[in-house]
């Protein structure tokens, strides 16, 4: 573990000397994102105008729910995104064979290899967001509650991860997939409402097939005391199972990959 803690490090340092180099691209590496939370401030807070609930949800718990996907988001950009996003080119120009010899796990390197440190800045505006408006809908938190809520973003970060990852893993299986990731971001516009917004069909499938309603309503739902146990529960089940479910389709790759190339 502390093997891998200092490659992350080595990774970090690299990071940082790049966008030392590349100033302009640190200070607007992260400012699409920082914008697209504003503007979606901007728009509830004026839905809210002319009413104080929407489908049981308040504008705090709406804007908690922003800034949870925003930080999703952001650290998902911070460490994993611009990995993820050269895996199909990697693949397509064969220079995964390196990366395949290398000693060490295979997956940790393909996730954390290109980190963005432009996204720093919407990672702290995000947690400093979020500890606000948890504020705002609850002063009562036992540390049990935290950590619970903690771990909830936690899943939401591993649902996210798996989902991306997946969908580079069908490099393997289909040449170009760049466009298909690059259209799965509009995702997170669906993502960041509340899951009972929409129509029960569509709450199952961003439950079961896409869980980004687990990932980014149930921590705010738990906060609210709307999260049943067998659904808090079922949230943590889904995020694992959806992992495992990615790690099985990058090993069938890889097995597709060197067979072809041996």
């Amino acid at each position: 573990m502390l093997r891998y803690f200092n490659i992350i490090v080595k990774f970090l340092k690299y990071a940082f000397i790049q966008a030392l180099e590349y100033k302009a691209n640190f200070i607007l590496g992260g400012l699409f994102e920082f914008l697209w939370v504003i503007l979606n401030v901007i728009f509830f807070k004026a839905l809210y105008q002319n009413t104080t609930s929407i489908a049981g949800w308040s504008v705090d718990e709406v804007l908690l729910l922003v800034f949870i996907c925003g930080l999703v988001d952001s650290v998902h950009s911070f460490f994993f995104a611009s990995g993820f996003i050269d895996i199909p080119n990697l693949i397509r120009q064969g220079n995964l064979d390196l990366l395949l010899l290398k000693p060490i796990n295979k997956r940790f390197f393909l996730s954390f290899r290109l980190i963005n440190v432009g996204q720093i800045l919407n990672v702290i505006f995000n947690v400093v967001m979020i500890i606000i408006y948890t504020n705002k809908i609850t002063t009562n938190l036992s540390l049990p509650d935290v950590l619970l809520f903690i771990l909830l973003i936690i899943g939401a970060l591993v649902i996210v991860n798996a989902f991306y990852f997946s969908l580079s893993m069908l490099a393997f299986w289909v040449i170009k997939v760049n466009a298909i990731i690059g259209y799965s971001q509009e995702l997170f516009t669906v993502g960041n409402k509340p899951i009972n917004v929409y129509p029960k069909i569509i709450q199952k499938i961003f439950t079961y097939l896409i869980p980004l309603g687990v990932a980014f309503s149930y921590p705010i739902l738990y906060l609210s005391h709307k999260l049943s146990t067998s659904s808090l529960i079922a949230g943590f089940v889904i995020a694992v199972i959806f992992f495992a479910l990615s790690h099985v389709l990058y090993r069938q790759g890889i097995k597709k990959y060197t067979s072809a190339t041996s």
